[in-house]
């Protein structure tokens, strides 16, 4: 198992799993966010190993690194809720309250496709020098009347320091060292 990054702040985990490969190589094993200290998704799962890293490039946030000047100045829990609403607004709100017009917006997405098959996502935005990522498991409270509840996790990292990690991997990845 690899780790590119620092867990207590921001990193990923990535390793190939052999028992889950007919054939020697990296097509299966983990994948894995770290954000705060806490894993992404939480449970160990089949990970497609070249989509969720080849999912590392344009088009993910960690790679564009968009800026938003609204999201930068929100709270953790705020700023999270704003990005989920504005890719998957059915979610977190009712069908009444997502108006007819809407348009999703990919533009702050940060997760793989690992993340998300177990509830978590993870958006990342520019801020100055640094770069601001918030992950969270939506999870089903049944004793709340089935509201979502959130836990929100926050790291920020140097612009540079995101670019190595990402490039780690993929370069890990290529190099077939996971």
């Amino acid at each position: 198992m690899t780790v590119f990054g620092d867990p207590n702040n921001f990193a990923l985990i990535a390793a190939s799993v052999q028992s889950w490969n007919e054939r020697p190589g990296l097509g299966n094993g983990i994948f894995h966010f770290v954000v705060d200290g806490r894993l992404f998704p939480r449970r160990a799962r089949v990970s497609a190993l070249s989509a969720d890293i080849g999912s590392l490039s344009s088009g993910n946030a960690l790679v564009d690194l968009p800026e938003n000047s609204a999201v930068s100045s929100l709270g953790t829990d705020d700023a999270f809720r704003f990005l989920l609403n504005g890719m998957l607004p059915y979610i977190l709100m009712d069908e009444d309250e997502i108006p007819d017009n809407f348009q999703t917006d990919y533009t702050y997405q940060a997760s793989t496709n690992n993340l998300e098959d177990e509830n978590c996502f993870a958006f990342a935005v520019k801020v100055g020098h640094q770069v601001r990522v918030l992950a969270a498991e939506i999870v089903l409270d049944s004793l709340a009347g089935g509201n979502r509840l959130l836990d929100v996790s926050e790291a920020w990292i140097d612009v540079k320091e995101l670019a190595e990690i990402i490039d780690l991997a993929k370069e890990a990845f290529k190099n077939r060292s996971l």
